[in-house]
């Protein structure tokens, strides 16, 4: 808390539900925070979302974290922290749009009281492509973005908002094929 500056944390998230194995202590003194990797991928390492759930209510017992949460966890792995909790999961951070509209999730987190945050809200170009295609080149959103007159990064953001998803207005550009292209992109989000 002395490095953030910080008296307490509003919201902690666990950030995915996957781990990788830590470098040795002689690595890490070399490469810092990084996993260990094998043929330029990260080493997978299993462990018990149980162990770090408790570990994270300690933090809120202590008055250091106000609320804590996950991101990236799906219904299954979600259900196996609640069913193992004292403190309930305050939010999910998950990837949400046209293309990935997560509604069996968003209804399961609403049953039980947990909010939902979007991030990648905007699309994610690269990923996006394999899911329909970028949203902002999308006919049938810029008919709708235009007949409401409000630009297709408006439009997206109101569907979420629309469903009672919090979001994240975040868009990684990819480069799709021009450098113009993007620019017109990134001049919508």
């Amino acid at each position: 808390m002395d490095r953030l500056g910080l008296d307490y944390i509003d919201l902690y998230l666990i950030h995915c539900p996957w781990g990788h194995q830590a470098l040795s202590e002689d690595e890490e003194k070399n490469f810092g925070g990084r996993p260990a990797y094998k043929d330029d991928c990260p080493i997978p390492n299993s462990f018990d979302h149980r162990e770090m759930w408790k570990a994270l209510e300690d933090a809120v017992d202590a008055g250091l974290v106000k609320e804590i949460g996950l991101s990236n966890f799906d219904n299954s792995q979600v259900q196996y922290i609640l069913d193992q909790c004292r403190i309930k999961p305050f939010n999910n951070q998950v990837e949400i749009h046209p293309w990935i509209d997560q509604s069996e999730l968003v209804d399961f987190h609403k049953q039980n009281d947990i909010s939902v945050t979007s991030f990648m809200s905007l699309g994610r170009a690269g990923r996006s492509a394999a899911h329909g295609g970028n949203l902002f080149e999308n006919e049938l959103l810029d008919k709708i973005a235009k007949k409401y007159k409000v630009t297709i990064a408006q439009l997206l953001l109101k569907y979420q908002l629309q469903r009672g998803i919090i979001i994240v207005p975040k868009r990684k550009l990819v480069q799709m094929s021009t450098p113009k292209d993007t620019r017109e992109n990134s001049s919508q989000v």
